[in-house]
């Protein structure tokens, strides 16, 4: 569904309504060059997708409250279908106009004029469509003309105007003389004319509504407004919009050529750096990939890793056209994502340095640990399963013992049998020959003999059965089988119990922080996956003394060891340092307001500061011995620590 252009321009229209405008260069750092005479307006499309469609949203910025739901208006929506990169492009591909007005937005091609007569206000749009535009540095129109130019329409009205009669394209480097237009009476003003140097006329603005002429009294006041835009969406979004593969591809980050095996060198190697993307370079990835397909044959293409080797090797990760052409200076680095990432992975190593030492004090001892530690069921697993080792291995013993009577006993019932039958017949068959009645004898002996050896066989199982089962008699024996079974049996199952029970309890000391997280505002458990929404990032960051105090109350009455003890207030104390740092970068990433340079100064140090209580976290300063975190190499990190959030903030002179 689209509501169209309508919207987009009668919300840009609307700014100034009912005194809500504020000027932008008095709130916002404005990223390029003000023309003398000229205002800004900003506004925002923002792009998220869920429950199941997928929508842009418009909203202008600078105006009271930017944040509130009553400035935000949706203009374009498509549900039933995945946002796939070819989805969306087909979605803008069938609504062209939407797409234009984004992009002229966005390189700042898109002006508002304000024209007013004493308590009435007129307005109309243009967009600069001149080849020789400077987004950074847009064009200023010549001052309101005192000439008035006719209107050559046969009737007035006063009725508010279609979209197409009061925005018009326009080649700004030829106009020469900016004109109001009068009706046919001299009674309305109805917009403006745009002339150039030889009086052609290079088009017309009609007003949204047609304003009264001014009397001998009045002063008409005309003020050329530049808009200007910004795209904010999360990252899925940004890199399925823009053609990147995503952030687990080789080329991991969306806003500059960084490998992902390079990350964690922010951390290391202060003169690391990545070349920036631009625009121009997405367009250029996106050809090379079609390139390398297009020439391939059809056997390469259909090698495992050809599409790889293209993508790593020649188009950096990216594998189509953006769908929008908008520079990325206008593209917000997901700063809200920061926050939530960073904040949870905090929460994590948190959790991770608490249940190290956890482990350590399980193990230093053994048969008084609580049973609620994690590493005592972990050791009863261990000794349930040696017992199952034990079980299993007298069950087949003994199983195999009594196979081995059983089949001694036939073997010698067989024997006897037919040593009684030889000496029937050479007892009573006068008939035999020498030679036959010579076989029967050594067949005898044969027989006696294996009669012996049988006997004995018999002799030594039974004493290994009786050995092994403790002199049962032989109808314990199947007792006592059966009570071994049972034992196996009893032993399986509480295996499984112990091994479920440790699928959902990841430690005593997860479940204490957990609890002492939620006595703080910040509860873990109200977002998918166990992870943290905005408010509770904050608070989080907010309460750390609570928090920090509040863990270390729990667990250190835990822990005899004093040694363990050190540890676990060292790495409070270290945590809780971080966690302050963290919570400082946070006020100003949320924060809607203009930065003062004071601020943003105060942002660059604390990101560093950050980045070497982390380093010293993870290497050299150590609180917890053995323990190694791993440094936070992920996108939303590297949006911090590599510095795109502080180029933002210089930009624009907010995060919020």
């Amino acid at each position: 569904s689209c509501r169209g252009e309508e919207a987009i321009y009668s919300r840009v229209t609307g700014l100034r309504r009912s005194g809500q405008f504020v000027p932008a260069d008095k709130r916002y750092k404005v990223p390029f060059t003000i023309p003398e005479g000229c205002e800004t307006a900003g506004v925002k499309w923002s792009c998220d997708s869920g429950g199941g469609s997928s929508k842009v949203c418009f909203s202008p910025m600078n105006v009271e409250n930017p944040q509130g739901q009553q400035h935000v208006v949706p203009i374009l929506e498509f549900s039933e279908a995945k946002d796939s990169h070819q989805n969306m492009k087909a979605v803008f591909a069938a609504h062209p106009e939407i797409k234009k007005c984004i992009e002229d937005v966005m390189w700042r091609r898109t002006n508002l004029f304000e024209v007013k007569v004493g308590n009435e206000v007129g307005y109309c749009m243009g967009t600069n469509v001149s080849e020789s535009h400077n987004f950074k540095s847009p064009t200023a129109l010549p001052a309101l003309s005192d000439e008035r130019a006719q209107s050559t329409r046969q009737q007035s009205t006063t009725q508010y105007q279609p979209v197409d009669k009061y925005a018009v394209d326009l080649d700004f480097a030829k106009i020469a003389s900016t004109k109001l237009i009068c009706n046919e009476g001299n009674t309305l003003y109805e917009g403006l004319q745009f002339e150039d140097a030889d009086g052609n006329i290079l088009g017309t603005s009609l007003f949204k509504a047609p304003i009264s002429c001014a009397t001998a009294n009045e002063e008409v006041q005309m003020k050329q407004i530049i808009v200007f835009g910004v795209f904010t969406a999360d990252l899925k979004f940004l890199y399925d919009f823009f053609g990147h593969q995503g952030h687990s591809a080789i080329w991991t980050c969306f806003f500059c050529l960084l490998k992902k095996g390079d990350a964690c060198r922010i951390f290391t190697d202060d003169s690391f750096t990545a070349e920036l993307r631009t625009i121009e370079s997405y367009y250029a990835d996106a050809e090379e990939y079609r390139k390398r397909f297009e020439s391939a044959q059809e056997n390469e293409k259909n090698k495992h890793k050809f599409r790889s080797d293209v993508t790593q090797k020649y188009s950096h990760s990216v594998t189509a056209d953006p769908i929008l052409n908008i520079p990325l200076e206008c593209v917000t680095k997901a700063s809200m994502h920061v926050v939530l990432g960073f904040s949870n992975w905090l929460v994590e190593l948190t959790i991770s340095g608490y249940k190290y030492i956890e482990q350590k004090a399980a193990a230093a001892s053994v048969g008084t640990t609580p049973v609620a530690f994690r590493e005592s069921i972990e050791m009863a697993l261990k000794k349930l399963n040696r017992y199952k080792e034990f079980l299993s291995e007298e069950v087949k013993d003994t199983k195999s013992m009594v196979t081995r009577q059983n089949k001694a006993a036939s073997d010698l019932l067989q024997r006897t049998d037919e040593l009684e039958q030889l000496r029937q017949a050479i007892a009573t068959d006068f008939s035999l020959t020498t030679e036959a009645a010579d076989g029967l004898f050594q067949r005898e002996q044969q027989l006696e003999t294996e009669l012996d050896q049988l006997t004995k066989q018999l002799e030594t199982s039974a004493e290994q059965l009786v050995d092994s089962t403790r002199d049962l008699d032989n109808d314990e024996h199947v007792e006592y089988m059966v009570m071994l079974i049972e034992q196996l049996t009893i032993t399986n199952n509480t295996i499984e119990e112990c091994e479920e029970f440790l699928k959902n309890h990841d430690g005593f000391s997860r479940g204490k922080i957990e609890n002492v997280l939620k006595d703080n505002g910040c509860d873990r458990l109200t977002y998918f996956n166990g992870q943290m929404v905005g408010n509770h990032c904050m608070q989080f960051a907010k309460n750390r003394d609570a928090i920090y105090n509040g863990i270390l109350a729990e667990l250190d009455p835990l822990i005899e060891n004093q040694e363990l003890k050190a540890e676990l207030k060292a790495f409070t104390t270290r945590m809780n340092d971080i966690v302050n740092v963290w919570f400082k970068l946070q006020r100003v990433m949320k924060s809607v307001d203009k930065q003062s340079e004071e601020t943003i100064n105060e942002f660059e140090a604390n990101t560093k500061l950050l980045k070497d209580l982390i380093l010293k976290l993870c290497t050299t300063e150590n609180p917890i011995d053995g323990w190694t975190p791993k440094l936070p190499g992920f996108p939303k990190s590297h949006l911090l620590f590599m510095g795109h959030l502080l180029q933002q903030l210089r930009t624009w002179g907010t995060l919020g």
